[in-house]
């Protein structure tokens, strides 16, 4: 099959307008051009947003996660550089970076905090934090609501498992947006100083909490990987580092995006809010559509470890496949009417959090903390309605978010 390059349609290389407002043209685009189509353009690479391919390749044991010596020659002025070591540190050594058996080595220690039973312990805790944040606008009839709640809901929650001070929630924010940057498909340049600082800074700060666990543990996540590296279990500090920063951004991000982009979407459904509404039992469903409609996470990359034959393309070792998640649960083959919001859609296997050995470990505590945050919402705050004519989602285009989303409703 001959390799068609479709570099002059990469919405990756210049983040237009239009894009950031509406994606999903452009995957369409993108998948009717093939299952897995070639871009030369900046950092070359193969890309899907069929939803067959990308679970294939989110599967295949023959893609890694781990960034091969070829793929990081962009980054050569940065490598030997010691201001850019920790950013370099934060993006190679996390779990969703690595392979087993290191991969499965950290990831059966993070389990510990987000499995199932203890998420729902946690139940309490969450449904305070947000009783308490509708508190504080229900009078004024107006909210942002991801500055005034999608956002401080989740990072405290994320900070207060990993042990994080919650004056210094806010420094979290800002040190991850930074460093998030460096995470978009065609790396800019102009961010990495930027991005660079950032990690310096929050890994600085987290060496000071690392090295007061490991004098007087307390009963965090952070305590939980310090004593296990004591216990021979080899995670060393850059590892500690990494994983670290991987949970707050992590732990946060995808939460902020999918309470935004859920609300978003029920302001634009009227129909559908009332639906939930007068049936609250359909708000795990509907949480499922979220993710499905605006995926918090719009891709995930993976590397070829050999030279291979794959969906009539010839891949050579090291190149770069790109998995477009926001497309791949778009894609007309697999969800009917993908383009429409079906808070009842059965069944609904959408890849938001990923497949596989990196499926988010984080899922069922965002699942969680939206399902709340859904129910307490509209039972509090009755006719919900946008409060600007168009919100702006973030320039990005690895996250699908929302900058502010203001909202009007109705005083009790």
């Amino acid at each position: 099959m001959n390799v068609v390059d479709i570099s002059s349609e990469d919405p990756f290389v210049k983040l237009s307008k239009d894009f950031i407002e509406n994606p999903y043209p452009y995957y369409d685009r993108l998948r009717e051009k093939g299952n897995l189509v070639w871009s030369s353009a900046g950092e070359k690479r193969w890309m899907t947003t069929s939803y067959d391919t990308s679970v294939t390749v989110l599967n295949d044991p023959r893609f890694s996660v781990e960034y091969p010596a070829e793929q990081l020659e962009p980054l050569s002025e940065y490598i030997n550089n010691p201001a850019y070591s920790d950013l370099l540190t934060g993006l190679t050594k996390f779990m969703v970076a690595q392979d087993p058996p290191q991969h499965t080595r950290i990831r059966k220690l993070a389990n510990k905090a987000f499995t199932r039973a203890e998420v729902t312990e946690m139940s309490d805790r969450i449904t305070n934090i947000v009783d308490e944040l509708i508190d504080r606008v229900a009078a004024s009839g107006e909210m942002d609501l991801i500055a005034d709640f999608a956002f401080p809901l989740p990072i405290t929650i994320i900070c207060e498992v990993l042990g994080i001070p919650a004056c210094d929630h806010d420094k979290m924010r800002d040190w991850t947006n930074s460093i998030s940057l460096a995470l978009e498909p065609i790396l800019d340049v102009n961010n990495v100083p930027a991005s660079a600082k950032a990690a310096t800074e929050l890994f600085d700060y987290l060496k000071v909490l690392i090295a007061e666990r490991k004098k007087t543990p307390t009963n965090d996540l952070l305590s939980a990987f310090v004593q296990a590296e004591e216990e021979g279990d080899c995670l060393n500090l850059d590892e500690l580092l990494s994983n670290m920063l991987l949970l707050i951004i992590a732990g946060h991000d995808t939460t902020v995006n999918l309470i935004g982009n859920g609300m978003l979407a029920l302001t634009q459904n009227p129909d559908s809010m009332s639906k939930l509404r007068s049936q609250p039992e359909l708000i795990p469903l509907a949480i499922e559509e979220f993710l499905r409609y605006q995926s918090p996470a719009q891709l995930t990359e993976r590397f070829a470890l050999s030279d291979m034959h794959f969906e009539g393309h010839e891949l050579k070792k090291g190149d770069r496949v790109v998995v477009i998640i926001g497309g791949a649960n778009r894609d007309p083959s697999r969800f009917e009417f993908p383009n429409v919001l079906n808070i009842e859609r059965q069944p609904n296997k959408h890849i938001a959090f990923g497949q596989g050995i990196h499926f988010c470990l984080g899922a069922p505590l965002a699942r969680f903390e939206a399902k709340i945050a859904f129910e307490r919402l509209l039972v509090r705050l009755p006719e919900i309605t946008l409060n600007c004519e168009k919100p702006e989602f973030r320039e990005s285009a690895f996250f699908r978010g929302l900058q502010q989303l203001p909202l009007r409703f109705a005083v009790n």
